[in-house]
């Protein structure tokens, strides 16, 4: 988190202290690979929350390769810790630089709220610009798969060798992501999806929103 003068813009949200005699509003800032993206968003507000702060805005950011593409490549970046491009052939991994760049469409926006030192409706207005994409299925794979991730983490974090663990983890994501996954989709499109309409509108309201 950066403290700036009665304002705070917070990147990756990694803390939930914020010093003493600050004035807490936070405009959050999501540079996210496809996973977890929306998940983040939700725990940011509650880590805020609990520390009397305001979430004034969200922009997030996702790779929007595709799902293939995403997976070898943010693999390589997870096991190699090298953020390049794959075999010369992939490109690399997460938010491309050229999305990034582009987020500079939001700073008149941002600016404009902040020199009336007014925040109310600062976040319509950066929906209205696409800041934020809250999409069906990776909101529904996310809310499923970040408590196996955990217990994952957690298992694998115990471990003094963790190379055939992390090869495990990495089958596993393999399975997860191309027969588990496309099978839940199916099955929740079919049984679940179309009698939650109002339900999935109000959580993409929740995880677009900053109340």
């Amino acid at each position: 988190m950066v403290f700036i003068a009665k304002h705070s813009f917070q990147f990756h949200i990694k803390s939930s202290r914020i010093p003493p005699g600050c004035k807490k509003y936070a405009c959050s800032d999501n540079y996210r690979c496809k996973e977890y993206v929306v998940e983040r968003h939700g725990t940011g507000k509650k880590s805020l929350h609990e520390t009397d702060a305001k979430l004034v805005g969200n922009i997030a950011l996702v790779d929007n390769h595709a799902n293939l593409v995403s997976f070898v490549t943010i693999l390589h970046w997870m096991f190699t810790g090298k953020k390049d491009r794959y075999l010369n052939i992939f490109p690399k991994p997460g938010v491309a630089d050229e999305d990034i760049a582009n987020t500079k469409r939001f700073g008149s926006t941002v600016l404009h709220f902040l020199q009336k030192g007014e925040w109310n409706g600062m976040q319509a207005e950066l929906v209205k610009q696409n800041a934020v994409q809250v999409k069906y299925n990776l909101m529904f794979i996310e809310s499923k798969a970040r408590r196996i991730f955990a217990i994952w983490a957690k298992i694998i974090a115990k471990k003094k060798k963790r190379t055939a663990w992390l090869v495990a983890f990495k089958y596993y994501l393999l399975i997860a992501l191309f027969i588990a996954a496309p099978i839940i989709l199916t099955v929740d499109a079919i049984f679940f999806k179309p009698f939650l309409s109002a339900r999935i509108k109000k959580q993409k309201q929740y995880y677009s929103d900053v109340n």
